[in-house]
């Protein structure tokens, strides 16, 4: 009998020239338009997308948010501080 390969689990620190991951409950994240909720949604992540971090601001209370980039599909966009891990 032919054994199958196993499953390989991706490292944590991936040579797509990223350097965060997303966290969070399970689901889609939103990624918006720009720092803060009050910018309209442009697209989604899901906890375990790997990202770059290209730039941080604060909202109007006060909240950190990062603009990132999606290697694998060329998105970009900002991300709520507490839904983002550096590595």
């Amino acid at each position: 009998t032919a054994s199958l390969p196993s499953p390989t689990v991706p490292s944590p620190k991936n040579n797509d020239n990223t350097n965060a991951v997303i966290i969070g409950n399970k689901g889609q994240t939103n990624i918006r338009k720009g720092p803060g909720t009050n910018y309209a949604p442009q697209h989604y992540a899901y906890p375990g997308d790997r990202v770059k971090i290209l730039a941080s601001a604060q909202d109007r209370g006060g909240y950190i948010w990062y603009e990132i980039y999606f290697p694998k599909s060329g998105a970009s966009g900002w991300i709520a501080g507490q839904l983002l891990q550096p590595d």
